[in-house]
C-alpha cells in the first residue's frame, strides 16, 4: 500500500513558521510591555518617596530653593510618567495588533491543517477498502481451492 502524502505540505510547514514568527513578535511585545511596566512602578516609587520626603521636610522649616528643586523634580516625574503611560498604550495598541495577526495566521494554518486531516480521512477510507477486497479476494480463493480440493477428492 502506498503512503499518505499531503501535496499542500510545504504550504502547511510555511504557514507554521509564519504562525510562530508572530508569536515571537507578541512575545517580545509583552516582554517590552512588562518593561515599560515596571519602569512605571519605579517612577510611582520614587514619586512617592519624594511625597514623603517633602512632606517630612516641609514640617520644618525649608529654604525657598530646597522646595523649587523638589517641586522641578516632582514635575520631571510626572512627565517622565505621562511619557511611560503614552508608551505603555501604543505598545498595548501594537500588541493588541499582533495577537490579532496571530488570530489570523493560525486560522490560515488551521485551515490547511483540516483539508490535510480530511483528505488523511479520505485516503484512510479508500484504504480500507482496498485492503477489504485484497481480503476478500483472498478469502474466496481459499474457499474455492477447499471446495475444489473436497469435491475433487470424493470423486
Amino acid at each position: 500500500m502506498k503512503r499518505f502524502s499531503f501535496k499542500l505540505e510545504a504550504l502547511l510547514e510555511a504557514r507554521a513558521r509564519e504562525e510562530d514568527a508572530v508569536k515571537l513578535r507578541l512575545a517580545e511585545k509583552n516582554r517590552l510591555l512588562q518593561s515599560l511596566g515596571a519602569e512605571m512602578e519605579a517612577l510611582h516609587a520614587k514619586l512617592s518617596d519624594l511625597q514623603f520626603s517633602q512632606k517630612m521636610r516641609r514640617s520644618t522649616a525649608d529654604n525657598v530653593d530646597s522646595l523649587r528643586q523638589s517641586v522641578a523634580y516632582r514635575h520631571r516625574l510626572k512627565l517622565e510618567m505621562l511619557k511611560k503611560g503614552r508608551d505603555i498604550d501604543n505598545l498595548r495598541e501594537e500588541r493588541e495588533n499582533v495577537r490579532e495577526e496571530l488570530i489570523s495566521t493560525s486560522r490560515r494554518r488551521r485551515a490547511v491543517e483540516l483539508l490535510k486531516e480530511r483528505r488523511y480521512r479520505a485516503w484512510r477510507h479508500e484504504m480500507k477498502i482496498k485492503e477489504q477486497a485484497a481480503i476478500d479476494d483472498i478469502s474466496q480463493t481459499a474457499y474455492a481451492r477447499r471446495r475444489n480440493h473436497v469435491g475433487g477428492g470424493l470423486a
